[in-house]
C-alpha cells in the first residue's frame, strides 16, 4: 500500500473516529458515552477526535445521520416497495392491533414485491399510508421497550436516536436550525404530494406539517410510553389525513415587495464543460463539499470489530479508495446521486436558519427549471450533520413509497466547505444566510440577496436576461 497524503489519512481517522463512536454510544447511550472511550476505541488520540468532531453531540449527530443515510441508500422508488422491509413496530408480525391497520396499508404487506405493477394504482392516501407505515417501521415495538435499557438493545439507529430531541432542545443553536429543517422535511413530502394529484392544483405542505407532526409524535412517545403508540392507528390516521388536508394558500405578505434580483452576466463555474465529465455538472476542484466522507466504500479498515449497520466499512484497498471517498462530487439529497448543475434554473444559498425560503423559488420557477437549495452554516461541523440526519429521515421513506414521477423537482446538497456557495459568488455564509441566482444557458444572468432571493431569482426576466446568441 501506497503512503496515504494527510487528507487520506484524515478520511481514514474521520471513519474510524465515527465507526468507535457508533460502538460507545450503542454500549453506554449517549449520557454515558465518553470522547476518551471513543478515542480509545478508535486507536487514536483524544485530540485526533476533536480534530474531526468538535465535540460529543457533533459526533452524535454525524453518527445518526451516517445511520440514517446508509438506511436509505437501498430505497426504491414506488408505492409499498420499502414499506414491507422493515421488522419494527409497522413492519412486522409482532405489531399489535393490527385490525386496526387501513385497508392500502393491508394491500401493501401483501403487495411490497410488486412495484411496478403497483406504481400505477398509487394514489395519496395510499402514499401517505407506506410513507407512515416505512417511519413506523423503524420504530421499537413495546416489547423491546420493555426489556431493553441503556447499554443493552441500542444497536439499531431507532434506538440510538432516543436522545435527539433532548440535545435539540438542550440549545437555541440546534432549535432553531432543526425548525427550518423540518419545514424542509415538510416542503419535500408536500411537494411529492401535490405531484401525486397535479390537476389539484393545491398546496399540500400544510397537510405534509400534519403528517410529519403525527409521525414524530409517535416516534418520541414509543421511547417515552411503551406500549402507548398503536402503529397501525398512526399508519391510518396518516392515511385519512390525504382526504382532509387543512387549508392552504401560498401567500407570503413580503413578495410583492421584493427587490428585482440584479442582472449580471458572469460565468456559471459548474456549466457543462466539452469532454468527458459528468453529464451537466463540472465538478473540477470541488472536493467533497459537503465536508461529510462516510464510511460506504472504505474497506479493508482492520481492527474495527462490531460494526452493525455500517455496510461499507470493511477496509481500505490503498489510497486511491481514501482519494475517492474525499473527493466525491456534490449529491442531490433528495434522490441519492450527483446533483445536476448545468441546467437552466435557481441556485439558492441557504443558511440553516432560511431554508424554507427554497418554497419561494419552487413556486416562482419555470417549470423546467431546476431549483436547488445549497445549505450551509456557520457551525457546519456540527449543524450540517443534523441536516444531513433530519433530511434523511423524510427522504428515504419518500424514495421508498412514493412513485419515482412523485418526487419532487428540488435539488438538496450540504455545503459544509462553503465551495458551493463560493462558486455562485457568495463567498461568506452564516446561518442566516439566504442568496439566490438565475443561470440560463451555462451563465449567471440575475442574482440576489436577503429576503425574497429566491423569489426574484426565479422571477428575473430571462427573456432580457440571457445572454444574446453570437
Amino acid at each position: 500500500m501506497g503512503r496515504l497524503s494527510r487528507a487520506q489519512l484524515q478520511q481514514l481517522n474521520r471513519a474510524k473516529v465515527l465507526a468507535a463512536a457508533r460502538e460507545e454510544f450503542a454500549a453506554r447511550g449517549y449520557p454515558g458515552a465518553k470522547v476518551d472511550a471513543i478515542a480509545e476505541r478508535a486507536g487514536l488520540t483524544r485530540g485526533a477526535v476533536y480534530s474531526n468532531f468538535p465535540g460529543k453531540r457533533a459526533l452524535y449527530f454525524a453518527v445518526l445521520a451516517e445511520l440514517a443515510e446508509l438506511a436509505q441508500s437501498g430505497a426504491g422508488g414506488s408505492c409499498g416497495s420499502g414499506a414491507s422491509r422493515g421488522t419494527g413496530a409497522a413492519g412486522g408480525s409482532g405489531a399489535s392491533g393490527g385490525s386496526e391497520g387501513s385497508v392500502a396499508s393491508e394491500r401493501l404487506g401483501e403487495r411490497g414485491g410488486a412495484a411496478a405493477t403497483f406504481e400505477e394504482e398509487c394514489s395519496a392516501p395510499t402514499a401517505l399510508a407506506t410513507f407512515a407505515r416505512s417511519w413506523m417501521a423503524r420504530l421499537p415495538l413495546a416489547a423491546d421497550s420493555a426489556t431493553s435499557h441503556e447499554g443493552q438493545g441500542d444497536a439499531g439507529p431507532a434506538r440510538l436516536d432516543r436522545h435527539l430531541l433532548s440535545e435539540v432542545l438542550a440549545d437555541e443553536r440546534t432549535r432553531r436550525p432543526y425548525g427550518q429543517l423540518l419545514k424542509l422535511d415538510a416542503l419535500v413530502l408536500g411537494l411529492a404530494l401535490e405531484r401525486m394529484r397535479p390537476a389539484d392544483r393545491i398546496r399540500r405542505v400544510r397537510l405534509a406539517e400534519s403528517v410529519l407532526t403525527s409521525l414524530h409524535g409517535a416516534r418520541q412517545l414509543a421511547d417515552a410510553a411503551p406500549g402507548f403508540i398503536e402503529p397501525f392507528t398512526v399508519i391510518n390516521t396518516c392515511e385519512r389525513l390525504a382526504d382532509a388536508a387543512p387549508h392552504d394558500t401560498w401567500d407570503p405578505p413580503h413578495l410583492p415587495y421584493v427587490p428585482h434580483a440584479r442582472p449580471v452576466d458572469e460565468p456559471w463555474p459548474l456549466a457543462p464543460t466539452p469532454g468527458p465529465s459528468p453529464a451537466g455538472s463540472s465538478l473540477t476542484g470541488l472536493a467533497d463539499p459537503t465536508g461529510q466522507t462516510g464510511l460506504t466504500g472504505l474497506t479493508g479498515l482492520t481492527g474495527l470489530t462490531g460494526l452493525t449497520g455500517f455496510t461499507g466499512l470493511t477496509g481500505l484497498t490503498g489510497p486511491a479508495d481514501a482519494e475517492r471517498a474525499a473527493c466525491r462530487p456534490p449529491v442531490d439529497a433528495v434522490r441519492g446521486v450527483p446533483a445536476r448543475f448545468g441546467g437552466d434554473g435557481v441556485l439558492a444559498v441557504l443558511g440553516l436558519h432560511r431554508l424554507e425560503a427554497v418554497e419561494e423559488a419552487v413556486r416562482a420557477a419555470p417549470p423546467d427549471a431546476t431549483v436547488t437549495a445549497v445549505l450551509v452554516s456557520g457551525s457546519p461541523d456540527e449543524l450540517i450533520p443534523l441536516a444531513r440526519l433530519a433530511v434523511a429521515d423524510v427522504v428515504g421513506c419518500l424514495r421508498a413509497t412514493f412513485p419515482v414521477s412523485a418526487w419532487p423537482r428540488l435539488q438538496v446538497v450540504y455545503d459544509a466547505s462553503g465551495s458551493l456557495a463560493a462558486a455562485a459568488g457568495v463567498s461568506a455564509v452564516s446561518d442566516g444566510t439566504e442568496a439566490a441566482v438565475r443561470i440560463v444557458e451555462g451563465r449567471i444572468v440575475a442574482r440576489a440577496d436577503g429576503r425574497g432571493a429566491c423569489h426574484a431569482a426565479a422571477t428575473a426576466g430571462v427573456e432580457h436576461l440571457a445572454p444574446t446568441p453570437s
